[in-house]
């Protein structure tokens, strides 16, 4: 599965909340909250192709690691079908678990046909470039 990006969102505990707002500003600190983010960093950095088995190895290691939302920007180039898709499949999963799952659209472009991760059970999502105006009132 080729991929440009992971990012997965979850809940920290209060102690660590307070201790990430004491870091320096000027510092930039990145550290993964969970398993899942360890795991599919060290799929994704071994080559720009994920394997199937690593994300959903790290979908379904997350579910016990107790987060609430899992947001990936990882897309197939081809359009899987639903029992050939590791996000799919392991997406599944976590909503059965109580999970949110957010993935984006597409990571290719905005061609006919292009949308991956489109399950209903998935919240699908595409980047903005630009703000929408508002009209005044």
């Amino acid at each position: 599965m080729a991929s440009s990006m992971a990012l997965l969102l979850l809940p920290l505990p209060p102690v660590v909340a307070s201790t990430t707002a004491e870091l320096d500003e000027r510092e930039p600190h990145i550290e993964p909250a969970s398993t899942i983010a360890e795991l599919l960093k060290a799929a994704l950095t071994k080559s720009r192709d994920c394997p199937e088995a690593a994300v959903l190895r790290a979908l379904d290691e997350a579910v016990p690691d107790g987060v609430h939302v899992i947001l990936l920007s990882l897309a197939a180039r081809d359009i899987p079908t639903y029992d050939h898709n590791s996000i799919s499949i392991g997406g599944f999963n976590a909503m059965q678990q109580g999970v949110h799952v957010v993935v984006c659209a597409g990571n290719y472009s905005p061609a006919a046909s292009s949308v991956c991760n489109a399950e209903p059970w998935l919240l699908t999502v595409v980047p903005g470039h630009r703000v929408p105006r508002r009209p005044n009132r």
